[in-house]
């Protein structure tokens, strides 16, 4: 995502839809992802909608050439389905003159 884009919310719009489609209309039980430890931003905001940490990793970074952890995690339906009402808040939020619901 670009940078000027960061922290507005949209990472948590999509991901909302993203997690409900994947459970509910895939019929997934789980959901995996990745990040590096150092990117603080990214893992705080998967254990805050419920991603647990199942693994670390060392792995070479390329774009460095240094070796990094990698955090691997895990999202269960099951957590899923008892965080989303929370994680889900709505918030008033004016795009283009249109005002549309969006979560926060």
């Amino acid at each position: 995502m670009a940078k000027e884009c960061w922290r507005k919310g949209y990472t948590k719009e999509a991901r909302k839809l993203v997690y409900d489609f994947a459970f509910n209309q895939l019929g997934v039980d789980e959901i995996h992802a990745q990040a590096w430890e150092k990117n603080g931003n990214s893992c705080k905001s998967m254990e805050r909608v419920g991603f647990k940490l199942v693994r670390q990793e060392e792995r070479v970074f390329e774009k460095y050439g240094r070796f990094f952890q990698e955090n691997h995690y895990c999202l269960t339906k099951e957590t899923w389905e008892i965080i989303k009402d929370s994680y889900w808040i709505p918030f008033r939020y004016v795009m283009d003159g249109m005002a549309s619901f969006f979560c926060c």
